[in-house]
């Protein structure tokens, strides 16, 4: 369905399709990893046999000749002739096999290296035998996604602080967070708000590859204002504040929702549906500032002077990734370019790329997103017609054949330039990617509903043996020997939702016990109503904690749609986190210090 897919978006674009090489698509008959060399490219073997014959007639003519010599001189006849002749046969078989097989591997791996698909085959097939290649060869319900960049701020705790909050009030009963309202001064509460945003949505997209166009989908609380307004205008805002000056960002998505777990849904199809998507920033913001700027529904009179926020400040942003499309799209292509260019070097596609982008971006005039944005926002009576400062992708998507008329597409292979991968990356791009720190690893999410086909809520039987399936469901999309050891849950929305629950999970083959402080984390008691942020939080905590003690987390999210989540955190094999340390510091680095949470 995938291949369809590309074919029907090459067609609407006017691009020529294709799909990545897949092992044996080309030839029914090749292995993966095996490159067929064609009749031309293999070495000829009637040299060889020449060579022998030659080299053989000439071993034997000696070898008489010596012994004539011998026999003429002592008249004694030598009965090791047979043996002798023999030996020398042996010897020059053996070396001009042995020359043949060493010209045959020589021209394989020549094959290989002139061509970039075959290369990038090989390279699959070598990648396939470690525990990250296992881990990425899982389709459907196993399918996952890589987390390369994580950026998490709940209340003044950013990072892995908001985990050792959760390690140093061992208590699963007590928030982690300040009761004393002094600890909140409402004169710096908004910026301080505004700054851990910020701080959040850096600690991600600093990890993403620069100079490439990065979709990004940003969610927000729920509104009641319907004036145009979108979560898209945070993103320029965001990038500004964090000096990500050679990031380029897409606006694919955004949305103000009560619940981000519809989203994760809808990313695992994303990734389904557009096959070229090497990686996707995901972000969610919400606050009680946050709550009554956007007039959510529900909310109580605003509270005045010093008090605790009825919800903290909660900003989650993951940067995630499928690095074999890397290693099949993209780093057969490569390209040798400084990284030191600038817009003034037009000959390489990726300053025409850079440029394109900014003049689509910045300019004011006919043509530019910011005409196309003011239009759209005079037609739909929007109470602004101020652009967000970031192009919506669909609308960068429909732009790129004017762009691929400019670039020439030099280099290694047969590129095809596609929506979201519209110019060859540079060798520097792709060892920016090779870089990024893998922190873990998403699992497809189950959807569990908890209503029947009229709508109406499942009594309690009903919703244990919902959840109960589904645990079994995400379970086994597991890798075999793994196993979930703690869960992260939210009862926000319902104190009492624990009771179903934990019946759910009671004598689960896991053995995990939701009323152990070491297993179950409710984040709904322990950090307050983080919103739409906390499926993201889970997540967050489960990747955090994951990469501190190399144990499989669960979260359970209850929507108010009627249906809950489940979505497992794996984390990365000791390999992959050794070679993070060695491209930079550890990921989190205070978990390896014995350091308190400080805000």
């Amino acid at each position: 369905m995938s291949l369809l897919r590309e074919r029907r978006l090459s067609r609407r674009l006017g691009v020529e399709f294709a799909p990545g090489q897949v092992c044996g698509e080309q030839d029914p008959r090749a292995t993966c990893g095996e490159h067929r060399m064609s009749a031309s490219q293999r070495p000829g073997i009637k040299p060889y046999a020449l060579v022998w014959l030659g080299t053989l007639m000439a071993w034997v003519a000696l070898i008489l000749f010596i012994y004539y010599r011998q026999w003429q001189s002592t008249g004694v006849e030598d009965s090791g002739l047979g043996n002798d002749i023999r030996n020398g046969v042996l010897a020059i078989t053996a070396l001009v096999g042995l020359a043949f097989g060493g010209h045959w591997l020589w021209k394989v791996r020549s094959a290989v290296a002139k061509d970039p698909a075959a290369m990038a085959s090989a390279q699959a097939t070598a990648a396939a035998a470690t525990p990250h290649g296992r881990m990425l060869a899982g389709e459907g319900e196993r399918y996952v996604l890589e987390v390369r960049g994580l950026g998490l701020a709940v209340d003044r705790y950013y990072q892995e602080d908001t985990w050792r909050l959760f390690k140093d009030k061992d208590d699963n009963y007590l928030s982690v967070l300040s009761k004393d309202p002094k600890d909140y001064d409402p004169n710096t509460r908004i910026g301080d708000g505004e700054m851990a945003a910020s701080a959040a949505f850096g600690y991600a997209a600093k990890a993403a590859v620069e100079r490439w166009p990065l979709p990004v989908i940003v969610l927000g609380p729920p509104t009641t204002i319907n004036d145009g307004s979108t979560m898209a205008s945070g993103i320029a805002y965001w990038r500004q504040s964090q000096s990500l000056g050679l990031t380029l960002f897409l606006w694919q998505d955004d949305a103000n929702l009560a619940s981000a777990q519809g989203t994760l849904e809808r990313l695992f199809q994303f990734f389904d549906d557009h096959p070229d998507v090497p990686e996707v920033l995901l972000v969610s913001n919400d606050s009680e500032g946050g709550r009554y700027g956007w007039k959510s529904p529900g909310l109580p009179k605003q509270p005045e002077g010093v008090h605790v926020p009825i919800m903290p400040d909660s900003m989650t942003a993951l940067l995630v990734a499928r690095s074999d499309r890397v290693d099949r799209l993209v780093r057969p292509y490569a390209v040798d370019v400084d990284d030191g260019i600038n817009k003034d070097d037009t000959q390489y596609d990726i300053i025409k790329l850079w440029n394109f982008f900014w003049d689509k971006s910045d300019s004011q005039e006919e043509g530019s997103f910011d005409a196309y944005y003011r239009k759209l926002a005079a037609e739909k009576h929007y109470a602004s017609d101020y652009p967000p400062g970031t192009m919506k992708a669909d609308w960068w998507i429909a732009q790129l054949p004017e762009l691929w008329k400019q670039i020439n597409n030099k280099g290694p292979g047969e590129f095809k330039p596609s929506p979201y991968l519209p110019v060859r990356w540079a060798r520097w791009q792709v060892q920016q990617f090779d870089e990024s720190p893998l922190l873990g690893y998403l699992h497809r999410p189950v959807h569990v509903p908890l209503t029947d086909e009229q709508g109406k809520p499942l009594k309690r039987a009903g919703q244990v043996e919902a959840l109960r399936k589904g645990w079994a469901q995400a379970v086994s999309a597991l890798p075999e020997d793994a196993k979930p050891t703690r869960v992260f849950y939210d009862t926000s929305l319902d104190r009492e939702w624990v009771i179903p629950l934990t019946q759910a999970l009671h004598g689960n083959a896991e053995g995990i016990e939701l009323d152990d402080k070491h297993e179950g984390y409710d984040i709904g008691r322990r950090l307050g109503n983080t919103g739409v942020s906390s499926a993201l939080v889970q997540i967050a905590l489960g990747i955090v904690s994951g990469y501190d003690d190399g144990r499989t987390s669960a979260t359970v999210n209850l929507t108010p749609d009627g249906y809950a989540g489940i979505v497992m955190v794996s984390p990365p094999d000791e390999a992959s986190k050794a070679a993070a340390i060695q491209h930079g510091k550890h990921p989190f680095y205070d978990l390896l210090r014995d350091k308190k949470a400080t805000p």
